[in-house]
């Protein structure tokens, strides 16, 4: 149990109560592992008073999620684009590749520093791995793959966005997890 932690959630109000493994932080209410990894599994039990609880262990293996929105057209992003930034985001926040989901929409009609000139929004979620002390790294790394292969775009037109989740923010996972 050394990297993941379990978090016992009460079925409807997700107050968690406790139990967290070595590898594991505690932060207010939620557990975050170290490692990212939380198996999926949701099992309900009873508490020896009253209401039933709902262990609910999610997998971070589901996410990150990526979406970058720009204002180049089709032909002007690399059609390997989506690869090597796939590639890149589980390199640098240490997930596997084959757990990362990412889109692109191009031709996106944007508006940035008072022009319509070349632009970028890239967005990733993911469970416990955004923090003040590795988001610079993360940022630097994403930085440097997206303007070697999107050059139409200065950095300063390229907006970032780290969104740390919760456990429970991944309802897909919630719902996958209620079907075992």
């Amino acid at each position: 149990m050394s990297n993941f932690c379990r978090v016992f959630a009460v079925a409807l109000g997700r107050r968690a109560l406790g139990n967290t493994s070595a590898g594991s932080r505690q932060l207010g209410s939620r557990a975050v592992g170290r490692s990212g990894y939380f198996p999926v599994r949701a099992v309900p039990v009873t508490s020896g008073a009253s209401s039933p609880i709902l262990p609910l262990v999610v997998s971070a293996r589901n996410l990150p999620l990526c979406s970058v929105s720009t204002n180049l057209n089709d032909g002007q992003v690399p059609k390997d684009f989506l690869a090597g930034l796939t590639k890149v985001i589980a390199e640098t926040l240490n997930k596997p590749e084959k757990s990362i989901y990412a889109s692109v929409a191009t031709s996106v009609r944007m508006f940035k520093n008072g022009s319509d000139g070349p632009t970028a929004v890239i967005e990733i979620w993911s469970i416990g791995v955004f923090d003040a002390e590795h988001n610079k790294k993360y940022a630097k790394d994403i930085f440097q793959y997206v303007t070697k292969e999107l050059k139409n775009i200065p950095e300063d037109r390229i907006v970032l966005l780290f969104h740390p989740l919760q456990a429970e923010d991944a309802g897909h996972l919630i719902y996958l997890s209620s079907k075992m």
